[in-house]
């Protein structure tokens, strides 16, 4: 079992310190983030969790990352995705196989790629069931070696002078309390926020998309809970389809981060036309997805969002079904302020229904757009 493990930092005076999370899978938007923010080797970067499974490039981050720990100053934390990953490979056996199988399918179905896929295709391997699966883990443990190695190193929680750094949240501040037990609880912590806790030094997690503690209007940037001492930086990339990598330098004293450097993959547009913001009834997120259909004409759906009690039509492709009954994908009717030249994100475009994200907020924009080409995005240094 991998046991909590608290590392202790003390930080230099005068040098930049970024936190980022999440990643999961996305090594362009990473470096794109930290491009924008001119990233360089007097910066600090806590790695909060979460490298792989989602996005395309799972490998490719676990490698970016251990290649960055030798030639920057770098603090990289356990996530509950690296753990289960972890716990499979090593593990072995027809259970944890099962596991890593079912998982890694039904991400591939959903997502389209994912950590073991990558894994296949580089070994050579083709794999059809877990029980292969099984058979290959052997193999895929000794190719991968350093790898894991990297994940079994990685600390379950990081302190400083001013922050605590962990993945997906801790009941209290007593850190010494957790070293030596089972990091789940402290890795996979679901709406933390929420829960109420409070404390002294600034905590900063991710795990839990920040999109999914707002009510009043769809935005991924960074969320700040003064009154509690957390700081969720979980830009939603990979989980949501319009989410992002955020990349926050943070104060010195803590509180709201100095500043929030964030990249997508979406599709870029130009914006063509003047629209004037207007605020939006209704913000649909995964937690509130629940609605009745009413009416259907054409391609769209009038709907009643159970949460609010609001009535809207939206696309039908924003509809879909679980266990529960009707459901929306994220959605907010917020009309965006946008100029002419603005550069946006495009989430969805169809029907003349036409969802952005401008900066870190999405909402409808009414206008014109044209394509966007970046000559621009490079490598940092």
């Amino acid at each position: 079992m991998y046991q909590t493990t608290v590392k202790r930092v003390s930080l230099p005076e005068g040098r930049r310190v970024f936190a980022v999370s999440d990643i999961h899978g996305g090594l362009t938007p990473l470096r794109q983030a930290m491009a924008q923010a001119g990233f360089s080797k007097d910066d600090i970067l806590f790695v909060v969790g979460d490298y792989a499974e989602r996005g395309l490039e799972n490998l490719a981050v676990f490698r970016e990352i251990m290649g960055l720990c030798q030639t920057h100053t770098v603090y990289p934390l356990m996530g509950n995705t690296d753990l289960s990953r972890l716990e499979w490979l090593s593990e072995g056996g027809r259970q944890a196989a099962q596991e890593f199988w079912d998982t890694s399918v039904r991400l591939r179905d959903y997502y389209g790629s994912g950590l073991l896929w990558d894994m296949c295709r580089e070994t050579g391997m083709t794999l059809t069931s877990a029980e292969e699966l099984e058979a290959a883990i052997p193999a895929l443990r000794q190719h991968f070696q350093p790898e894991l190695s990297f994940l079994q190193n990685l600390a379950t929680i990081i302190e400083t002078e001013q922050y605590i750094f962990v993945h997906g949240g801790l009941p209290h501040e007593r850190l010494d309390e957790f070293s030596g037990m089972s990091a789940w609880p402290y890795l996979k912590n679901d709406a933390f926020i929420d829960k109420g806790v409070c404390f002294d030094k600034w905590l900063v997690v991710g795990h839990w998309p920040v999109a999914l503690y707002r009510s009043d209007r769809y935005c991924h940037a960074p969320f700040v809970s003064e009154k509690q001492h957390i700081l969720g930086i979980d830009g939603g990339f990979g989980v949501k389809r319009d989410g992002q990598v955020n990349l926050v330098e943070l104060s010195p004293k803590g509180g709201q981060p100095k500043a929030v450097y964030s990249a997508d993959v979406l599709p870029k547009v130009v914006a063509l036309d003047h629209q004037e913001p207007q605020a939006g009834t209704v913000f649909i997120s995964w937690v509130t997805r629940q609605v009745e259909v009413s009416e259907r004409k054409g391609s769209f759906a009038l709907i009643r969002h159970l949460h609010s009690g609001r009535q809207l039509w939206v696309s039908e492709a924003f509809l879909y079904q679980d266990s529960g009954g009707d459901c929306c994908q994220d959605y907010s009717d917020e009309l965006l302020a946008v100029e002419p030249g603005d550069i946006l994100s495009l989430v969805f475009s169809a029907d003349g229904e036409r969802l952005v994200k401008k900066g870190s907020v999405i909402g409808r924009y009414l206008g014109r757009v044209d394509r966007y080409e970046d000559t621009k995005v490079r490598r940092f240094l």
